[in-house]
C-alpha cells in the first residue's frame, strides 16, 4: 500500500461550499481538541503545549470569529487566548523542579523541550496576561540557562556536528529566540507600561542581536565541522565526486539527514528567519548549501531523507511529508525567494540563474506534495496533510503572488487553489479512518500528529478562501488581507510564519 491516498488532482470550484465544509469540520474538530484535558505531556510537539499553541494561533488570525463563536462558544479571540493561559500555567504548576532544567546544548528546542512551553509562557506575560505574568521568571531563566549552554558549548568548541536540528536542537532553540523578540519588538511598539520592566529587560537580553548572533555562530559552526568529516567521508569511500559536498553538513546521531525535522532545510529554515544583518555573514555559504540542495532532487521532485556517502548512489525517495522529502525542502525554497524578494539591496540577493533555479525546482516538489499530499498517516503536521496543506501553502506565497506589487502573476492561484483542496479532502478524515484508508496516530489530537495541526491549518485556508473571494471586490478590502496571504506571521506554527524584521527596531 502507497504511503498516501490518491484523489482526482482537481481542485474544487466552488468555494462558499468548500468554506462552509472547512469552517464546520474546524468547530467539530476544535471542540475534540478542547474536549481533552488530560495532562499527557507539556511539549508542543505531542503534548499539551501544541494545543496551547492552536488556540493562540486561532487567535490571531482574522477568522469570522463572532460567527463562530455563536455556533460554539469557544470562538472569541478572549476565550481562546485565556484558555491558552490557564493550560500553559496548568503545564508550569505540574512540571517539578528537577525536569525543568537544561543539561546540554543538543536538548533546547521549541518542539520537544520544555523551551516551547517557557517561550510561550514569556510571550503571553510580554502581551500582559495577568495569569504569565506571574510566571515570567520562571520561563525567562529556562531560556537563559539554555543559552548559556549555547555559550558554554561554544566556548568549548564542543557539540561536533550533531545536536542542532530543529526537532530538540539548537536550531530549535533558534526558532524560541526568534518568536520571543517578535513579540518584544512588537509590545516595544506598543509600549505597555503596565509591563514589570524587569520582564521587559531580561525578554530584550535574551533575544538581542548579540544573543540570536551567538546561537546562529554555533549553529554554522557545527556545520562546517559536519562538512569538513562528510568530506572526509565521501574521500575516504572513493568517490569519485568528493569536491562536490556542501560548506554546511549537520547530522543527528550520526546520520546526515536533509529534511526538515532532523536535517539540513530546517536548520536553513530558521536561519533565514533571522535578521539579515546577522546572517549576512553566513549568507554566501548557505547559498551554496541550498545550491548542493537543489542537486539532490530527483527526477520525480523529491529529495532523498538522508544523505549517503556515495553521491551517486541511488536512493529510494518514499517519503513525503514534512520531516522527512520534498515538504520541508518547498518550504525552504519558498521562504528564500520571499526573502530574496523582500531584500533587494542585500548584498547576497539571488541572481537572476539561481533564482530560475531555485523555481523550477520549487515547482517540481509542489507539483509532487499536492499529488501525494493526502497522507495515510493522518492529520498532523509532521506526517500528515497538515504539513502538505502548509507545504502547498508556502508554496502560493513565492509563486502565485508577486511580493512587491501584491498581484498575482499568471499562475491563476494554482498552488492556492492545491492547498484548499488537500484541506477540503481531508474534512472526510472520518470517513477515510472508518475505510481503512488513513490511520490514527499515537498522540491524535495533538499538533504535530494530529487534529490540533490541521485545524491550524484549515483556519488559515479559510482566510485564503476570504483573501482569494475579495480579489474581484474592494481594493482596500483586499490590501487590509494581504497580510494572511503573503505568510508574514502566519505559516506553520512552531516552524515557519516567523516573517523579517523591517528594521525599525534593533536589540542590542
Amino acid at each position: 500500500m502507497s504511503r498516501y491516498i490518491q484523489h482526482s488532482n482537481q481542485p474544487p470550484t466552488n468555494l462558499d461550499a468548500v468554506a462552509e465544509d472547512i469552517k464546520t469540520a474546524l468547530m467539530v474538530a476544535v471542540s475534540q481538541c478542547y474536549s481533552q484535558t488530560q495532562h499527557f505531556s507539556g511539549t508542543v510537539y505531542t503534548g499539551l503545549a501544541g494545543r496551547v499553541l492552536m488556540k493562540y494561533y486561532l487567535s490571531s488570525l482574522p477568522l469570522p470569529h463572532e460567527e463562530l463563536n455563536a455556533r460554539t462558544s469557544l470562538w472569541s479571540v478572549q476565550d481562546l487566548r485565556a484558555g491558552g493561559d490557564r493550560d500553559i500555567v496548568l503545564i508550569l504548576e505540574s512540571t517539578p523542579e528537577r525536569t525543568w532544567k537544561v543539561h546540554d546544548a543538543s536538548r533546547i528546542a521549541f518542539l520537544e523541550t520544555n523551551v516551547g512551553v517557557a517561550a510561550l509562557g514569556l510571550c503571553r506575560a510580554l502581551e500582559g496576561s495577568e495569569d504569565l505574568l506571574k510566571h515570567w521568571e520562571r520561563c525567562a531563566q529556562l531560556l537563559q540557562q539554555a543559552l548559556e549552554h549555547v555559550y558554554a558549548e561554544a566556548r568549548s568548541l564542543g557539540g561536533g556536528e550533531d545536536g542542532c536540528e530543529i526537532l530538540y536542537g539548537r536550531a530549535g532553540f533558534l526558532y524560541a529566540l526568534l518568536l520571543v523578540r517578535k513579540t518584544v519588538i512588537r509590545v516595544r511598539g506598543g509600549s505597555d507600561p503596565a509591563l514589570p520592566p524587569p520582564l521587559v529587560q531580561s525578554a530584550e537580553g535574551l533575544v538581542a542581536d548579540d544573543s540570536i548572533r551567538a546561537v546562529v555562530s554555533d549553529i554554522v559552526r557545527c556545520g562546517e565541522i559536519g562538512a569538513r568529516r562528510y568530506a572526509t567521508r565521501l574521500a575516504s569511500a572513493g568517490s569519485a565526486d568528493n569536491t562536490a559536498g556542501p560548506p554546511l553538513m549537520w547530522s543527528w546521531f550520526d546520520t546526515r539527514y536533509l529534511g526538515a525535522a532532523h536535517g539540513v532545510a530546517g536548520i536553513l529554515q530558521v536561519l533565514w528567519s533571522c535578521p539579515a544583518a546577522v546572517i549576512a555573514p553566513y549568507l554566501p555559504r548557505m547559498l551554496e548549501t541550498v545550491q548542493w540542495l537543489l542537486g539532490r532532487q530527483d527526477s520525480t521532485g523529491n529529495w532523498p531523507a538522508e544523505v549517503s556517502i556515495s553521491l551517486n548512489q541511488v536512493q529510494e525517495n518514499e517519503l513525503i511529508q514534512w520531516c522527512h522529502g520534498a515538504p520541508g525542502m518547498v518550504i525552504l525554497l519558498s521562504n528564500i525567494l520571499q526573502w530574496s524578494r523582500a531584500h533587494t539591496q542585500h548584498a547576497h540577493v539571488l541572481d537572476p540563474a539561481l533564482h530560475e533555479t531555485l523555481a523550477t525546482s520549487l515547482r517540481a516538489g509542489t507539483q509532487l506534495v499536492y499529488q501525494h499530499g493526502l497522507l495515510r498517516k493522518g492529520l498532523g503536521l509532521c506526517h500528515g496533510v497538515a504539513g502538505s496543506v502548509y507545504t502547498l501553502l508556502a508554496a502560493s506565497d513565492a509563486l502565485d503572488l508577486d511580493v512587491d506589487s501584491g498581484q498575482d502573476v499568471g499562475t491563476q492561484w494554482q498552488y492556492l487553489r492545491w492547498a484548499i483542496h488537500l484541506a477540503h479532502l481531508a474534512t472526510n478524515h472520518t470517513l477515510l479512518v472508518a475505510r481503512g484508508e488513513m490511520g490514527v496516530p499515537d498522540h491524535p489530537l495533538s499538533l504535530y500528529e494530529g487534529l490540533a495541526g490541521m485545524c491550524c491549518a484549515w483556519a488559515l485556508v479559510l482566510c485564503r478562501i476570504s483573501r482569494l473571494q475579495l480579489r474581484s471586490g474592494d481594493g482596500d478590502a483586499v490590501a487590509g488581507k494581504r497580510a494572511v496571504v503573503m505568510g508574514s506571521g502566519h505559516g506553520m506554527p512552531g516552524y515557519d510564519g516567523l516573517g523579517w524584521e523591517g528594521g525599525v527596531y534593533r536589540l542590542n
